[in-house]
């Protein structure tokens, strides 16, 4: 009798733990949708949060402490834009130079080398930790961040060789561990994080109890989530699988952490239906973070899932292409019996003719409606096209993905509706008037410079300090605002990012060719060596 008793016990056990596993997928989802939809407002506020960091007075700094000074800055930057951090690990670097602090600079030089690898500079950060030499001859202090690079840079050598959770990616995975996982404290979190990737025999309950004590809003969260994700995935329980997928992603946004994978990760779940909208809103957010931080590593991951998205969208569309022509033929057929029947009653009826005139007018609509969405059909072939072609380059994949994804797509919805809206309630002729109409083109081409503007200044933050460092005192130029370009500045960061004819900056900006030709005219005469100036504005982040 115990022993049944017992028997139950455990089995409801069980049953409890298996119900305590069971998440709500869609509240999750639509706390997510609510995150992506306010990203931007968390990386402004991390970019306020910097700017007071920044602002400190550091004249009365010794050489100790403008290097801690500046490292706190290099750590801000650290996940969120890459070409920041660079700029202030390299400062670093040179005060540690300075100083001959051999621990000091190696410290710094450690940094460099993630930094390289969040960048997916893998070949370039493996060349670097090479000449650092082995593990264990590394000053004791040091040990511990060479361990953790040496674990990621491997790890993401590995990733690019062996499908994840493959066979050979696991037997690697130990071998990473065994040379490396001693020098990380178990008193740190990340001595888990990593255990559980590589070896994987870290328990839930051990990860739980570690995102507990962890601040939420953060990349701690956000890496213990997925941590725990790979464990229940490995278990094929999809549900939790993807309930710490979203809160990784969470954690990811709120923190500012551009260097992520979990949203990623959840767009190849089947809980993301590809070629919804919450998918394209999702990949766009992945394209922003992965160009905004300049990760090359993850472009590809990134268009395969624009790809797979757009396939199925197209899909979708062919499927209600049928739909409307079935309507349409069913709705020739009705027309038919309603003229029919109209002559027939018509000395009875004449209100059947009123009939008849609606449905013209549903028809004429349907045709409409059909043009529509074949034009839409072609217009998303060709933004798929160019967002292959120009992810090959870091700065032309920017701008092209920042203007035809988001502003084009985003005018061309509201065009829609706009359309749509006037449709509905009967207004044909103010639908025809709105499709002919081109009065926006200048309220257009003025949101395009200032986002423009935003975008570059946003990846680009010493542009105008660069540029002014080529140009004589008396030529400096002022921004109008701390946002905005003016036209010298703007034709000139197009020619930082390699468009460099005239003919093509006079076509993108909406210039004619003689106005762009007297601006690089005007600003070569007031470079400092105008005979080298081209060259060393293409040079200018080289």
């Amino acid at each position: 009798m115990f022993r049944n008793i017992f028997v139950i016990i455990i089995y409801l056990t069980m049953s409890m733990s298996g119900i305590a596993q069971t998440f709500d997928i869609d509240k999750d989802l639509d706390r997510l949708d609510n995150v992506v939809s306010k990203a931007k407002w968390y990386y402004a506020d991390k970019e306020k949060e910097i700017g007071k960091l920044k602002l400190q007075n550091t004249t009365s700094y010794g050489d100790q402490d403008l290097y801690t000074y500046l490292l706190s800055i290099t750590d801000a930057y650290l996940k969120y834009n890459s070409d920041s951090a660079l700029y202030y690990a390299n400062q670093c670097h040179q005060i540690a130079l300075s100083d001959k602090q051999a621990e000091e600079i190696l410290d710094i030089e450690l940094r460099l080398i993630l930094i390289h690898i969040y960048r997916g500079e893998i070949d370039q950060a493996m060349h670097m930790l090479a000449q650092k030499g082995d593990i264990k001859k590394a000053p004791i202090p040091c040990q511990q961040l060479m361990a953790i690079i040496s674990i990621e840079l491997e790890g993401r050598y590995l990733g690019r060789k062996y499908p994840l959770f493959s066979k050979a990616f696991k037997l690697h995975s130990k071998k990473i561990w065994n040379k490396y996982g001693q020098y990380i404290s178990k008193d740190n979190w990340l001595y888990y994080y990593y255990r559980n990737f590589y070896l994987g025999d870290v328990s839930k309950s051990t990860l739980q109890k570690l995102l507990q004590k962890a601040r939420p809003n953060t990349i701690q969260a956000a890496m213990l989530n997925i941590a725990l994700s790979k464990i229940y995935r490995q278990e094929k329980n999809q549900n939790a699988y993807a309930h710490y997928l979203i809160e990784s992603a969470i954690n990811d946004i709120t923190s500012s952490n551009r260097e992520a994978m979990s949203l990623l990760f959840l767009l190849k779940t089947p809980y993301i239906e590809q070629g919804s909208s919450r998918a394209a809103e999702y990949a766009l957010l992945c394209t922003d973070n992965a160009t905004s931080f300049h990760d090359g590593l993850r472009s590809l991951d990134i268009v395969k899932a624009h790809s797979i998205i757009t396939r199925k969208y197209e899909e979708k569309m062919k499927r209600n292409e049928k739909y409307l022509v079935t309507g349409i033929i069913l709705l020739f057929l009705t027309l038919i019996a309603i003229i029919i029947l109209s002559y027939l009653m018509y000395l009875r009826a004449q209100n059947r003719k009123i009939m008849v005139d609606d449905m013209q007018r549903m028809n004429r609509s349907l045709h409409y409606s059909i043009d529509s969405e074949r034009q839409l059909q072609e217009k998303l072939k060709i933004n798929n096209r160019k967002l292959l072609e120009e992810i090959k380059k870091r700065n032309r994949n920017f701008i092209e993905v920042y203007r035809l994804i988001t502003n084009y797509l985003g005018d061309i919805d509201e065009f829609k509706k706009g359309v749509y809206n006037l449709l509905i309630t009967g207004q044909i002729e103010k639908a025809k008037t709105m499709l002919t109409s081109s009065g926006n083109l200048e309220k257009y081409l003025q949101n395009f410079y200032y986002q423009f503007d935003i975008a570059f200044l946003d990846s680009h933050p010493d542009f105008v300090m660069r540029f002014n460092a080529l140009l004589k005192p008396e030529a400096q130029i002022k921004q109008p605002k701390p946002n905005i370009l003016t036209v010298d500045l703007r034709i000139y960061a197009l020619i930082s990012m390699g468009i460099t004819d005239s003919v093509s900056i006079a076509s993108f900006l909406h210039f004619s060719v003689q106005t762009v030709y007297n601006y690089r005219s005007k600003i070569r005469k007031s470079a400092i060596s105008p005979a080298d100036f081209a060259e060393q504005i293409a040079q200018l982040y080289s």
